[in-house]
């Protein structure tokens, strides 16, 4: 771990300007801006209870130095954009780590290339590689805390990212990133270029020194998702594939988790449909996660088991092979042959 961030650690009144962020990495990683008006401020229960850090979007910032931080290191940021949509032609930066040289930066923000609304060029991720090498992903809408786990890997694919515990499609390097470790909070400063500030609040950030296998990832996503109440989507399986006869029944085992948010209702609602398939299916419970199904053909069915805990939902599918089933006797009318190799008393390898 080389910097944790937390802004509960600030021991600051509610509009108060945050002067010095203290790492709590134990690398002693500061961030900090000594500009009075560059200041971003303390927000006092920003969500769950729990402060945040507000950047004005005009000329806030934090500044500091990790050290030489080359790939692979990982990203991890609680972070909120005021804006529903990003401004036209605009950048807001959340984290920026390393220079604008080739293959020397890496960051988390959200950009708009004044383009139609809904393109992929407005409100989505955008992670800058350096010298206007970049990347994008998903889109980023403001107005929600959000959960972004940023991996930069040294083997293709080298960029990696989850939303709220869940990988999101984004766009790889072709070399690996190397930093200087230099890190900005809330801007993006170039002198030939216009300054990108983030308008919205960060309320936690760990950068490591490495990519997360999959358990530590999960385990740091599930801590801050508890604690500031952020809300993941249920986690689905639908089950392994599996083949029956014709007119056998499929027993369907699946697995539903979910981290009990939002409070109401508090609970996670599923349902099993047919997705693809030549028949119908007919459910035992289509609405219990461990049920039965039968099926009136032969044939490939896709079925799928869907989750919704009243804010977001998440789905998984499988697949049912229905065949016919074998016939044990042989019609005999008009057969002129039949051998079955069963029928010979031999030892293995006589000749017959």
């Amino acid at each position: 771990l080389r910097l944790w961030l937390q802004a509960d650690d600030l021991a600051l009144t509610n509009g108060a300007g945050v002067s010095v962020w203290r790492d709590q990495s134990g690398q002693g990683h500061d961030l900090s801006q000594g500009v009075t008006n560059g200041r971003p401020t303390y927000e006092a229960g920003a969500l769950n209870g729990r402060a945040a850090v507000h950047f004005d979007g005009t000329n806030d910032g934090l500044v500091g130095a990790l050290g030489s931080l080359p790939a692979p290191l990982t990203m991890v940021v609680v972070s909120r954009f005021d804006q529903l949509h990003q401004g036209s032609n605009d950048y807001d930066y959340v984290a920026k780590i390393g220079q604008d040289v080739t293959n020397s930066c890496a960051s988390i923000n959200r950009f708009c290339l004044n383009p139609p609304q809904g393109s992929q060029y407005s409100d989505h991720y955008y992670a800058l590689q350096g010298a206007n090498g970049y990347v994008t992903g998903p889109e980023l809408l403001g107005q929600t805390w959000t959960i972004l786990t940023a991996e930069h890997g040294t083997n293709a694919p080298r960029h990696g990212l989850w939303m709220d515990g869940v990988e999101q499609t984004v766009g790889s390097y072709a070399q690996s990133v190397g930093t200087d470790g230099s890190i900005e909070l809330g801007r993006y400063s170039k002198l030939t270029v216009t300054n990108h500030y983030l308008k919205g609040s960060i309320a936690e950030v760990l950068v490591y020194e490495k990519t997360l296998s999959q358990a530590e990832r999960e385990e740091i996503e599930h801590y801050l998702d508890v604690k500031y109440a952020v809300n993941f989507a249920p986690k689905v399986e639908a089950g392994a594939d599996q083949g029956i006869l014709s007119g056998a029944t499929a027993t369907l085992d699946g697995t539903v988790t979910d981290d009990g948010l939002p409070a109401v209702p508090g609970m996670v609602t599923t349902l099993w449909t047919k997705v693809a398939g030549p028949g119908d299916v007919t459910f035992g419970n289509a609405a219990q996660v461990d049920t039965t199904a039968q099926f009136s053909q032969t044939g490939r069915y896709r079925l799928k088991l869907t989750a919704w805990d009243g804010e977001k939902s998440a789905s998984d599918e499988m697949e049912v092979a229905v065949q016919l089933a074998a016939s044990t006797n042989v019609p005999q009318s008009g057969l002129r042959l039949w051998l079955q190799a069963d029928d010979l008393a031999l030892t293995n390898g006589a000749g017959v």
